[in-house]
Parts: structure tokens; C-alpha cells; sequence
């Protein structure tokens, strides 16, 4: 049995009906021909080198050809040549043949919507049936304008007729009504006088222009004729209807997966390239058609009905974007994500992170963060309304049950998680039915990235936090607490034991010989008998024992709750230690200690500092003793290591 065919779809940007509609026609004949489909999405157009585009444009890295059979591209929606060489070169390098939308690119199949045609149909009926002469054109990019068809077909039909072509007559707004509108407003309050139409390159500047025009008190048309481009369907039921081109964008997905079996068929050099027509649409802006109040009110009732859903999720995520602030860990977070993942209907919702990402960085060297790791942990799983447990996946696999061959094809779309530019890994939603945009979504995934990144700064600081602690009351040599750590954490402890009249037990070290050893041997020896006396303190230390290194060669040990017996254990404990390492370090020197101890339940009138001062007596009368009898300096286990 054939492997079933698996489609990689890239394309840049959401909430547009182009790509809605293009997207809705590969999905559904994916879906009637059974191929599986991984829609690899950012929700920006990656116009800008931006920290916040570079993270977007991501995704893209994460597409594992090989389990591909094909890529379509939709090149237009993808803003950065580089990116899009990027992905050409990937998929033929991996030997997967590309079918391109809109735009016919060497070495690729393509599916090509004629603009041109429809455009220049449209600026002949202005110039025809109306007499326009003075046409101001709103475009898209201005730095497309050599390939962009509405553009060349706009000049091309001017010279056909005889009319003069004004640079001052064109303006680039990238397909944004509000920026169309802006082109507009400077237009006129810079003094001049109103064309005879405004030709858009989009419906949506279109629509903006009419209303902004409304505003200022001139009719559309009988002051100024207003076209627009696509067919939105806002366009026909905007008052009045948009004159405009009726492009075949979910034709033009649907045939991308219709001649797929004939790509995968062709001898390698052989090419498919298939041309769309376009419907001209007349309607109320230019005057040749009428507004349909049937079509107006279905969109009314449509409008209102998307509106209170908006107004709906709006609330959520005020909602959640305040829950999600006061977070503080991530399993905390991935608990609360589970609410809100309810906010995204959907049968399997899969959030996907790199592995490094939940490890502060300080505990990383020469990770790259802008990269994907190498396996991918899936911390929030949701498949038909059950929630798994955490597990993660090879990268490669991209998302769980992806290309699984059940009796119905397997649909994801995959959008990046990222901080800037920051990589946190990705969001992949399976595509259950209508893949149509939604405003709100890339208000509610930006929400879940702010919740990742602010846990994830939370975490580190608190890293930092605790590293800075380490420094303000550890010892850096032994890792044993400083005299200000001892005090911060003793001094509660003591008032503790005083008013429930337990005893405290205060040990005083004082290491033997470290002058003599600095002067001998060095002080990297000096060091290695000091670190040791802190590695034996710690070692003996079962009884929560706080275990300090007070000065250069004093070290203190306070415990609460101790006994006598206690104490002498300890101290036992610690001299058969010191036996012990001496017999086998090697070293030419002995590493011993003077020590005094001192146990009492502290009455009221009682400080710390008495129970101290006890202990060093008793260390002092230790150490006059030790010294009365001979403290042994050299090892006689050992041979010498040579002195300085």
C-alpha cells in the first residue's frame, strides 16, 4: 500500500481573505484526496528585519522536507526574498518539487491568477464608459512595482489610450486600509483637486477610501468613482457595492492540490503551469450596478453575529492576559494555558517548546535561542478534549500524529511561539473545518508568548536571585556559609529555641598549622586544608547543622535542638575524619583542627553571641593543650612535596 501523499504549505500573515480562501481550497481537496497537510505559518508578513519578523519567520527552519511529498508557496504573502530563496533551496535540495500560487518562479510549478487581465478590463471600463482621464492608483509595495501585474497593467492601459502617466497620481500603501486612508487624506489637504476615480490594488483600501471620502462629504460615484481588486466579500455589501475583480483564489488552491498527482509524474525539468481567469464585477462605486439590500442584510446579520463572538473573546482574553500575569512557574502556566486552550476549537492543539527553554540561561553555554533543539517537548497536549501528560518528539516529527494514515487525512496548522526574536518553539492546531481568519487569534497567541517569556524571565531572575544570595552569604572557597549568612539564618533560630527552651549546640574550629603550610607549600595548598575542614563539616552534618567559615582558618557549627551526645558524636566523628583523609591525601602536610563546643538551653537574658564566646573559650584551651603536647605539622604517610 502507497504511503499517503503529504503536502508542506508556507505562506506569511493571517486575517486576509486571500489567504483564507486560498488556504480553504487546498485544505478541502486535500482533504477529498485524503493527503495529509502541514500549514507552516507566521502571523506577520515578515516585511520588516524586525526582532519580532525574524521570530515569525522561524517556522519556516522547522520544515522537514523529507517527509513532505510537495510544497506549495504562496511567494506574495512572504515579504523577504531571502526567506523565500531559503525555502526553494531546501525543497530542492531535498529533491520535493515546489507548486507556486500567484507568482511563476523558475524551477517550480505554478498556479497563476491572470490580475493583469481583469486589472486592465477594469481601467478600460473607467476610461471607456466613464471618461476618466485623471486616475489616482493606490498600490501595493513600492518596491514591487516592476512584477506587480495591477501596476503594469495600470500603465500599459494609460499608454493604450493616450493618457498621460503622473508619478504624482500613484502611492503604495501594502495592501492596509488605514494607510490607503492616510495616502488619501495627505492627498487632498496638500490642496489637490479629486480624480476622476481612485483605483486600489485591494478591496480593503477600497472600502477605506470610500468611507473616508463619506467623512469629508463627497458622494462615490457621482463625485469620484472608487474600484477596488479581489472580491472580498465585504465588497458587495458595502454601501455602495465596490467595483472590483472577483479573483479566483480558492480555485487557485483547490487546482494547486488537483495537479499534484501529475507533479509527482513528471520526468524532473518538466513543469506544470496553469493560468486562472477572473471575473470583472460592476457595482454601485462606479455606478453600473446597484447595491443588493438582500446580500447587505445577510452581511449585517453575519457582522453582528462575528461581532458579539469578538466581543466574547475579547473578554477572554482580557481575561486571560490577567490571569496568566501573576504566574510564577511553568508548570503553573502550562496548568492555566489548559483553560484558556478551551478558547480554540479545535480537535488536537499541540504547544511545542525546545527543549533549552524551560533552563535559565546561565545554566546554558553556546546555546543558540533562535534555533529549534533537536527534540521538542509538548507541554500542553490536547487531542478530542483529553488532556496527556508531557512527553516530547524528535523535531523532525514536527507534530504528533502528523503523518499518521487513519481513515481521514491529518491537518495542521503551525505558527512560531517567540519572544522577539527569542525561539520558544511553536503552536500546531489541527484544521477541522472552516480555515477562515480570526482577528483575535494572534491576540490570543501573543498572550501565551507574553505568559512564556514573562515565567521564563521570572525563572532566571530568580536564578540570579539565588546565585546573588550564594555570593552575599556564601563562602566562595568551601560553599560553607560566611559569617553573615550564619548570623541570617542562626539569629531567628535561636530566639525559636529560647522560647521553647531547646538547646543549641555551637561548635568553634580553628585550623592548625595554616601559616605554616601557606608558607612551605604554597597557598593553593593553604586552600586545599581549608576546603577540606569545609568538605568534613558537611559531610558529618546530618542534624540540619548550619556549618559556616567565619574567618581565614575559623569555622563555626550551630545546630538547635542538639543534645550532649550529639555534640560528642559530631566531634568524634569529625576527628575520625581527619584520620582518615590525612592516611590517604598524599598530602605532606596534616589538615587538624583545635575545637570547642559548648550545648546549653538558652535562658532569656542569653545572645548568640554568649553561646560563641563560650565555644571559642573551650576551642582556645583546646588548642593551648594541642599545642602544650606538639601539633604534628607533616605527614608522615606522605613523602614532602617540595617547599617553596
Amino acid at each position: 500500500m502507497a504511503r499517503r501523499i503529504s503536502i508542506a504549505v508556507v505562506y506569511g500573515g493571517i486575517n486576509s481573505e486571500y489567504q483564507d480562501k486560498i488556504l480553504q481550497g487546498i485544505v478541502d481537496t486535500a482533504k477529498l484526496n485524503k493527503y495529509n497537510v502541514g500549514i507552516f505559518a507566521p502571523l506577520s508578513n515578515t516585511t520588516s528585519h524586525s526582532l519580532h519578523d525574524k521570530g515569525e519567520s522561524k517556522i519556516f527552519d522547522l520544515i522537514n522536507y523529507e517527509l513532505f511529498d510537495a510544497v506549495i508557496i504562496l511567494p506574495s504573502t512572504i515579504h523577504s526574498q531571502e526567506i523565500t530563496d531559503k525555502i526553494l533551496s531546501d525543497a530542492r535540495s531535498a529533491g520535493v518539487p515546489v507548486i507556486s500560487i500567484d507568482r511563476k518562479i523558475g524551477g517550480c510549478h505554478s498556479i497563476e491568477l491572470n490580475y493583469a487581465e481583469g486589472f486592465s478590463r477594469l481601467i478600460e471600463h473607467l476610461i471607456v464608459e466613464h471618461d476618466a482621464r485623471k486616475l489616482n492608483y493606490i498600490g501595493a509595495f513600492e518596491n514591487e512595482i516592476e512584477t506587480d501585474q495591477r501596476f503594469l497593467a495600470f500603465r500599459k492601459t494609460l499608454n493604450k489610450f493616450g493618457i498621460p502617466y503622473e508619478h504624482k497620481r500613484v502611492c503604495f500603501a501594502e495592501y492596509d486600509e488605514y494607510k490607503a486612508i492616510l495616502k488619501v487624506r495627505q492627498y487632498l489637504d496638500d490642496g489637490n483637486h479629486l480624480p476622476d476615480a481612485f483605483v486600489c490594488a485591494n478591496d480593503s483600501m477600497a472600502i477605506g477610501i470610500c468611507d473616508e471620502l463619506a467623512k469629508r462629504g463627497y458622494k462615490v460615484p457621482q463625485d469620484v468613482i472608487v474600484t477596488g481588486f479581489d472580491g472580498i466579500r465585504y465588497a458587495s455589501s458595502h454601501v455602495p457595492s465596490i467595483t472590483t475583480v472577483k479573483v479566483s483564489y480558492y480555485k487557485a488552491g483547490e487546482s494547486a492540490v488537483a495537479i499534484l498527482g501529475d507533479v509527482l509524474r513528471l520526468d524532473k525539468g518538466e513543469y506544470i503551469h496553469a493560468e486562472l481567469k477572473n471575473d470583472f464585477v460592476l457595482a454601485g462605486s462606479c455606478g453600473c450596478g446597484t447595491d443588493d439590500a438582500r446580500l447587505q442584510n445577510e452581511f449585517l446579520h453575519s457582522l453582528n453575529a462575528e461581532n458579539d463572538r469578538f466581543i466574547s473573546f475579547s473578554k477572554r482574553l482580557v481575561r486571560m492576559s490577567e490571569d496568566l500575569t501573576f504566574v510564577n512557574s511553568f508548570d503553573a502556566a502550562f496548568h492555566k494555558l489548559k483553560y484558556y486552550f478551551q478558547d480554540i476549537y479545535v480537535d488536537r492543539i499541540y504547544l511545542c517548546l525546545n527543549t533549552h527553554f524551560e533552563t535559565p540561561r546561565n545554566k546554558l553555554a553556546d546555546v543558540d535561542y533562535t534555533e529549534y533543539t533537536d527534540r521538542i517537548n509538548v507541554r500542553v497536549s490536547r487531542e478530542y478534549g483529553a488532556y496527556r501528560e508531557s512527553y516530547s518528539i524528535d523535531k523532525a516529527d514536527i507534530v504528533p500524529g502528523l503523518m499518521d494514515e487513519g481513515p481521514f487525512s491529518n491537518v495542521f496548522f503551525i505558527t512560531p511561539l517567540h519572544f522577539q526574536d527569542r525561539n520558544f518553539g511553536y503552536l500546531a492546531l489541527s484544521c477541522d473545518g472552516y480555515i477562515g481568519s480570526n482577528t483575535l487569534f494572534n491576540t490570543w497567541k501573543m498572550n501565551v508568548c507574553t505568559a512564556l517569556e514573562n515565567v521564563r524571565i521570572k525563572t532566571e531572575q530568580a536564578v540570579y536571585a539565588n546565585m546573588l544570595e550564594r555570593m552575599y552569604i556564601r563562602d566562595p572557597l568551601t560553599n560553607l556559609l560566611n559569617r553573615r549568612g550564619l548570623f541570617n539564618k542562626a539569629n531567628e533560630l535561636f530566639e525559636i529555641s529560647k522560647k521553647r527552651r531547646k538547646p543549641v549546640f555551637v561548635f568553634t574550629a580553628d585550623l592548625d598549622n595554616l601559616k605554616i603550610i601557606n608558607d612551605q607549600f604554597g597557598h593553593h595548598e593553604g586552600d586545599n586544608a581549608i576546603v577540606q575542614v569545609g568538605n568534613i563539616l558537611n559531610r558529618i552534618s546530618r542534624h540540619r547543622e548550619l556549618c559556616s567559615r567565619f574567618g581565614g582558618d575559623e569555622f563555626e557549627v550551630m545546630a538547635f535542638s542538639y543534645t550532649k551526645s550529639l555534640a560528642q558524636e559530631f566531634v568524634e566523628e569529625l576527628k575520625r575524619s581527619f584520620d582518615e583523609y590525612n592516611k590517604t591525601s598524599g598530602k605532606p602536610y596534616i589538615v587538624a583542627v583545635s575545637v570547642g563546643t559548648y550545648v546549653a538551653v538558652p535562658d532569656a537574658d542569653s545572645s548568640l553571641e554568649d553561646f560563641i564566646r563560650q565555644a571559642d573559650d573551650a576551642m582556645y584551651k583546646d588548642k593551648q593543650k594541642r599545642k602544650k603536647a606538639g601539633i604534628a605539622v607533616y605527614n608522615k604517610n606522605s613523602q614532602p612535596l617540595e617547599r617553596k
